[in-house]
C-alpha cells in the first residue's frame, strides 16, 4: 500500500485521468471538480509521486494536458488499488457547519474544540470561524452556543428550539421529493451520495430510523381514521419527522414542555383525543411515556393539517377555535395592509378581488399556526428575498398592519407568501397598465345598458379611457372624429372597421376574458393622456336652461307604480304602453315596439337585486320618462348566467327619438347611479314614492354639480 495519503479531491482527479483515454487539460479538470486550476495544479505532486509509487507513469505535455501511460488493464487495477486505500476527507465549510451542528443538536453535550480539528484536519482557527456562522444560525431559533476555552463547545435553550432547529436541518439539506421518498419507502431508496456528500447525507438520514418510521406509519395511519378529514402529504411527511425525532429524544430523556394554558385550550379539541390515541399507541410500540406536552404538540400538527385543508370553524382572534378571525375583519385587516402597499408602491390594489381572495385564503389559517406558534415552510422564500427584494421590503412593512392588531410577530416565511401575492398582483397591474386604450361604449339607444356598462368598465380597467358612450347610430361619425383603438358594444355593430367586442351591461366575468384577449392582440403606441371615463362635452360649454329641462322633464313625467299584476314580461310592456300611451293607439303602440325591439336584442337585468331595465328611444311618444315599477308577483326571466331568476323591480327608461344631448345623458347618470350608488338602489327596490323621489333628486342635483364644477 501506497505511503502517500491522498485526499478526495486528489483520488477524483486520479479517477478522472484513469478514465480519459486522451490527454485532458487541467482546466478540464478542474470543470468537472468544480475547483481552480491552481488548486488542481497544487494537488498534482502526490499524485504522481502516488502514480510512481504504484508502477505507473503520468505524462505531462505542455498546453496539451495530461494522460496516464497505461493499458485498459492497467488503468483498472489502480483504480481498484484506489479504493482500498484510506482516503483522506475534505469537506466544504457548509459541510463541516452542518456537521457540527447536527453532532452538538443531537448529542446536547460538551465537546471540545480539538475534536472537532482532528475530524476535520483543520485548524482550530477555521472550526471556530465556522462555530461563529453556527452560532448566528442558532440564534434564529433562541439557542445558545457556550464556547469557554478549557470547557468545549454545547448548546443551551429549550427542547422546542432543538427540535425545530434539526428538523430544519433536515428539511434544508434533503430535498423534498427525496425526504418524501424515504418516508414512505426505504432509506436504501432515496439515492446513493458519494464522498463527503454521502456522509453528510447518511447523518441527516440517520436522524430518522427505519424500523420507528414502519410503525409509525401503521400508527398514523391507524390515527387519521378518526378525523373527519384526510391528512396533506405534506402534513403527514412533517408529523412523521416529528414523531420520529421526538421519540428519539424522549429516549435520550429529552422532554418538551408546553404553555399550560394553551394546552387546557388544546384540550377543548377533537384532534386532541386523536393525538391522545397516536401517543398511547407510540408509548406502547416503544416502551417509552408520551406526556401530555407531547400530545399536545401532536395536538397542534393535527390542527395545523386542518388548516392547510381549509377547514375553519367560527371564533374570536383569542378564542379555542380553528378560526381565529372572521373574514369580515380580516377583510378590513388586508385592505388596510394595501394602503400600506399603494403608499409604498403608487398602485392601488384594493380593487384586484383575485388578490384579496388569495391574501384572505393564506392569513386566515396562518394567524391561527403563528399563534399556534407552528411557522410553515416556505421552500421560494430565499429566492423571493433575493429575486425581489423591493416586493419583499414592502409585503415586511405592509404586515406590520397585521402584527400590531395581533400582538406577535410575522414570521419570514409567512412575509414571504404574502410577497408571492402581492408581486403577482403588482406584475400583472403593471403590465396591463403598459398599454392605454381609447375606447367608446355602445348601445342602441346610447342612454341605459352603454352607460351602465360604460361604470363597470370605469371600475375595471384604470389604462381605458371611454371617449364616449353612444348609440350605435353615432358610431361612424365618432370612429372619424376621434382615434378609436376598439369598442365594447352591448348589441352587435356592423359596418365599422374599428375591432369591437360585445358584452353583457353588467361586465360578467367571461366578458372581462373577451375583453383582455383582445387587449392582448392590439398594438398600440404608449399614450400619456388616457384616464377613466371622463365628464362628456357638456362640461365646459353648459347650456344651463337646456339642463335645468332635462332634470324637470324627468322629475314631473317620474311614475311609480306598486303592487303590479302581471303574468309575464310580454303583459308588463303591454302595460307600460297602453298606461303611458293614454288611450292613443298609435303612440302606445310605438311605445311597446321600442320596448319589444329592444328586449329581442337581449334584456338588461341590473345588480344583485335583479332589476329589470327596460329602455329605449321611441319615435312618437316624446316624454322624457323615468319609472319605476313593483310587481305584487315576480315574473321569470333568464339572467346573463343563464339562471332562471325571479323580477319584482322594474326601471323604465324612456326618451324620444330626437331627445337632445343633454336629456340623453341625464338618463344616462341616473343608469350609471344603479352600478355607483348602492343607497340609491335601495331605495329604488325599498321605499316609497316620496322618498324614493327624494333620493332621485339627490341624484339629478350630484349631476348637475358634477357639470357645472
Amino acid at each position: 500500500m501506497s505511503q502517500i495519503i491522498l485526499d478526495s479531491r486528489q483520488r477524483k482527479i486520479i479517477s478522472i485521468l484513469c478514465n480519459e483515454t486522451d490527454f485532458i487539460t487541467i482546466s478540464k479538470i478542474a470543470k468537472v471538480v468544480d475547483v481552480s486550476s491552481r488548486t488542481i495544479a497544487r494537488a498534482m505532486d502526490p499524485i504522481e509521486k502516488w502514480f510512481a509509487e504504484n508502477d505507473s507513469r503520468l505524462i505531462k505535455k505542455t498546453r496539451v494536458g495530461l494522460k496516464i501511460d497505461a493499458t485498459l488493464e492497467e488503468r483498472n487495477k489502480i483504480l481498484e488499488v484506489l479504493n482500498e486505500e484510506d482516503i483522506y476527507k475534505i469537506y466544504s465549510p457548509e459541510e463541516r457547519r452542518l456537521i457540527m451542528s447536527l453532532e452538538l443538536l443531537e448529542k446536547k453535550k460538551i465537546t471540545k474544540l480539538l475534536y472537532f480539528s482532528n475530524y476535520f484536519k483543520v485548524s482550530n482557527s477555521t472550526i471556530s470561524k465556522d462555530l461563529d456562522v453556527t452560532e448566528e444560525w442558532l440564534k434564529k431559533y433562541n439557542l445558545e452556543l457556550i464556547r469557554k476555552q478549557g470547557y468545549g463547545i454545547t448548546i443551551h435553550g429549550q427542547e422546542k428550539n432543538f427540535r425545530k432547529a434539526i428538523i430544519n436541518l433536515l428539511y434544508d439539506n434533503t430535498k423534498v421529493y427525496e425526504l418524501g421518498k424515504m418516508l414512505k419507502t426505504t432509506v436504501k431508496q432515496s439515492g446513493t451520495p458519494t464522498d463527503t456528500t454521502k456522509e453528510v447525507r447518511k447523518r441527516l438520514l440517520n436522524l430518522i430510523d427505519q424500523t420507528t418510521l414502519i410503525t409509525l406509519e401503521k400508527i398514523l395511519d391507524e390515527g387519521e381514521k378518526h378525523l373527519n378529514y384526510d391528512l396533506a402529504d405534506s402534513a403527514y411527511i412533517g408529523l412523521l419527522v416529528h414523531l420520529s425525532i421526538a421519540i428519539k429524544r424522549i429516549s435520550n430523556d429529552e422532554k418538551i414542555v408546553i404553555d399550560s394554558d394553551y394546552l387546557r385550550g388544546l384540550k377543548k379539541s377533537n384532534e386532541f383525543s386523536v393525538a391522545k390515541l397516536i401517543g398511547e399507541k407510540i408509548s406502547n410500540a416503544f416502551s417509552i411515556d408520551i406526556p401530555e406536552s407531547e400530545i399536545g404538540y401532536i395536538t397542534m400538527h393535527l390542527k395545523g393539517a386542518k388548516l392547510r385543508n381549509g377547514n375553519f370553524s367560527s371564533g374570536n382572534l383569542l378564542g379555542e377555535n380553528e378560526s381565529i378571525i372572521g373574514n369580515y375583519q380580516l377583510s378590513k385587516i388586508v385592505l388596510k395592509m394595501l394602503d400600506e402597499i399603494k403608499l409604498l408602491s403608487g398602485y392601488d390594489l384594493k380593487d384586484d378581488k383575485k388578490l384579496l381572495i388569495g391574501l384572505i385564503s393564506h392569513l386566515r389559517p396562518a394567524l391561527s399556526r403563528i399563534q399556534m406558534k407552528m411557522e410553515i415552510r416556505n421552500p421560494l422564500l430565499k429566492q423571493v428575498k433575493n429575486n425581489y427584494p423591493e416586493i419583499y421590503a414592502m409585503s415586511n412593512e405592509a404586515v406590520k398592519v397585521i402584527e400590531k392588531w395581533i400582538g406577535m410577530k410575522i414570521p419570514d416565511s409567512e412575509i414571504g407568501f404574502v410577497a408571492m401575492h402581492i408581486g403577482a398582483a403588482l406584475e400583472s397591474r403593471k403590465m396591463l397598465n403598459s398599454k392605454k386604450y381609447n375606447i367608446i361604449v355602445t348601445c342602441s339607444s346610447g342612454m341605459g345598458t352603454s352607460s351602465l356598462l360604460a361604470s363597470k368598465i370605469a371600475k375595471e380597467y384604470k389604462n381605458i379611457k371611454i371617449l364616449a358612450s353612444s348609440s350605435t347610430r353615432n358610431l361612424d361619425k365618432l370612429v372619424k372624429e376621434n382615434t378609436i383603438d376598439f369598442i365594447i358594444s352591448t348589441v352587435a355593430i356592423d359596418s365599422v372597421k374599428v375591432p369591437y367586442v360585445k358584452v353583457s351591461p353588467l361586465l360578467l366575468e367571461k366578458d372581462k376574458k373577451i375583453i383582455s384577449a383582445l387587449m392582448a392582440e392590439i398594438s398600440i403606441p404608449d399614450r400619456k393622456d388616457y384616464r377613466v371615463l371622463e365628464k362628456t362635452e357638456l362640461k365646459g360649454r353648459i347650456d344651463f336652461q337646456k339642463l335645468n329641462e332635462s332634470i324637470y322633464k324627468i322629475i314631473n313625467n317620474l311614475f311609480f307604480i306598486e303592487a303590479l299584476e302581471v303574468t309575464n314580461k310580454k303583459a308588463l310592456i303591454e302595460w307600460i304602453g297602453n298606461t303611458l300611451g293614454k288611450g292613443h293607439e298609435i303612440m302606445s303602440q310605438s311605445i311597446k315596439n321600442t320596448l319589444f325591439n329592444r328586449e329581442y336584442i337581449e334584456s338588461t337585468i341590473v345588480t344583485e337585486e335583479n332589476i329589470l331595465l327596460l329602455h329605449g328611444k321611441t319615435k312618437i311618444y316624446e316624454e322624457l320618462t323615468f319609472g319605476v315599477i313593483r310587481l305584487k308577483n315576480g315574473i321569470h326571466e333568464v339572467n346573463y348566467h343563464d339562471e332562471s331568476i325571479e323580477i319584482k323591480n322594474v326601471i323604465v327608461m324612456l326618451a324620444p327619438e330626437d331627445a337632445s344631448h343633454y336629456e340623453i345623458d341625464t338618463l344616462s347618470y341616473i343608469s350609471k347611479s344603479l352600478i355607483d350608488r348602492e343607497s340609491f338602489v335601495k331605495s329604488l327596490v325599498n321605499d316609497g314614492k316620496e322618498s324614493f323621489k327624494e333620493n332621485l333628486i339627490t341624484v339629478l342635483n350630484d349631476y348637475m354639480r358634477e357639470r357645472i364644477v
